[in-house]
């Protein structure tokens, strides 16, 4: 506040000079464009863009308000709106590398093909335009391996960023995707070197930050991790970086810090509930099962969510594949619970499902069967949720202690299964199942 009071006050000091124009008119320029900075750095965005909309004003023939102005909406996820002023200004200077590079960037994003090539064409003519053009292929290179899982694309790609830094060793962007590689496998120590350099070449790089607190956040970095973040939500204050935030508030066990992070997701129009269900999801795939009920737990405990019947579920579902089943048990009965109390909520139909399994887990087969039974009254033979009621009245009758144990029955079950799932789903099978 004291740094935009300041520059505020040199503004209109600046306002009332008559004399020396030409050099009153820089320092309004330089004045101007730092005001920008603090208010971005502050997360004042619209205040910044205002601000490099004035930049723009007072020196409408120089690219530096267009190309501040189009790295701001870049930093803000709006990358359409980016163009006509990285436009603006490869009109005014053909030649502008970093113009260019950013133009390329902002054509991807916003699937622009005419930008793109424009962009492309002119880094190539340019002196010192090939480091720009080598990393942006490299980059697509980068991402094509990513998606594909291709292990030697990368590697191409990070043999074309080592090209790039020769001739250009203050590109942040190769340290970025250095540093993901690195990270990638779980070489975080050495992918936060990385992603500092970006840092030291772009201190407000959007993906070096992102990328970084997910580091700190894997080397269990709780201190720099709340530091890092609180620059991204400078940058960007969206959805993945309050997502981040409510995670560390609920590793150091602050819950009302993690219920503001979330209030602050539903502002940028998000679905808090949603995200932590995302959340959760990612821990399992990443075998942090404990991670994925402390952060439902804590969530639960907080007023807004206490009873949710998404996250009870997901609650009870994670304790089932912990070998939890009293506690899932108990999970599922307060999710019926909420459900019965709030007429607007959406049954949710593998309820039953969902506790015979736990009752199972407890050997209390027969109540199982009845609520497998509730199941199949809720639906018809035609709906495709029937296989799952065949498939756990199979693994009902399998069970070799239960009262039901049948295994002839359990198999005409499992044929029935994959007679339903071919006919739905035929994709799935190489061959008929008479065939095998």
């Amino acid at each position: 506040e004291k740094a935009i009071g300041t520059y505020e006050d040199l503004l209109y000091q600046l306002s009332a000079i008559d004399t020396h124009k030409s050099i009153i008119e820089q320092t309004r320029q330089m004045v101007t464009f730092r005001l920008a900075e603090v208010r971005s750095r502050k997360g004042d965005l619209t205040g910044a863009e205002e601000e490099m909309k004035r930049l723009i004003s007072i020196r409408p023939n120089e690219i530096v308000g267009y190309v501040a102005m189009a790295e701001l909406l870049m930093d803000a996820g709006r990358a359409p709106e980016a163009l006509p002023y990285l436009k603006k200004a490869i009109e005014l200077r053909p030649d502008a590398e970093r113009a260019l590079y950013i133009l390329c960037q902002a054509a991807v994003i916003a699937n622009d093909k005419e930008a793109y090539d424009l962009a492309v064409a002119g880094l190539e003519k340019t002196e010192g335009g090939a480091p720009f053009a080598i990393a942006l292929q490299a980059e697509a290179l980068y991402e094509r391996g990513y998606r594909q899982g291709d292990d030697e694309l990368k590697q191409q790609a990070l043999q074309q960023f080592e090209k790039a830094l020769e001739l250009k060793p203050d590109l942040a962007t190769a340290h970025l995707y250095r540093g993901r590689y690195l990270a990638e496998r779980n070489r975080h120590f050495d992918a936060l070197y990385e992603f500092d350099k970006a840092l030291e070449i772009q201190d407000r790089n959007l993906g070096a930050l992102t990328f970084k607190v997910l580091s700190q956040l894997e080397l269990n970095d709780m201190e720099g991790a709340q530091a890092t973040a609180a620059v991204l939500e400078s940058v960007r204050p969206d959805a993945n970086c309050y997502t981040i935030l409510a995670e560390i508030y609920y590793r150091q066990g602050k819950l009302d810090r993690m219920a503001e992070a979330l209030e602050r997701l539903e502002e940028v129009g998000q679905d808090p509930v949603e995200l932590l269900v995302s959340k959760v999801r990612a821990y399992e795939t990443q075998d942090r099962r404990d991670d994925a009920i402390g952060i439902l737990q804590e969530s639960l405990k907080l007023e807004k969510y206490a009873g949710d019947p998404i996250l009870l579920r997901w609650l009870g579902i994670m304790l089932l594949r912990a070998e939890r089943p009293e506690e899932a048990l108990a999970a599922f009965e307060l999710q019926e619970q909420s459900l019965a109390a709030d007429p607007e909520a959406t049954d949710d139909a593998y309820l039953p499902v969902n506790r015979a399994k736990a009752l199972m887990a407890l050997d209390r087969d027969v109540e199982a069967a009845e609520q497998l039974e509730q199941f199949a009254a809720s639906i018809s033979k035609d709906d495709p949720a029937w296989v799952s009621l065949l498939r756990w009245r199979a693994v009902l009758f399998l069970r070799t202690n239960g009262p039901f144990y049948d295994p002839e029955r359990a198999e005409e079950l499992c044929v029935e299964g994959l007679f339903r799932t071919e006919r739905s789903s035929p994709d799935m099978f190489d061959g008929s199942i008479e065939a095998r």
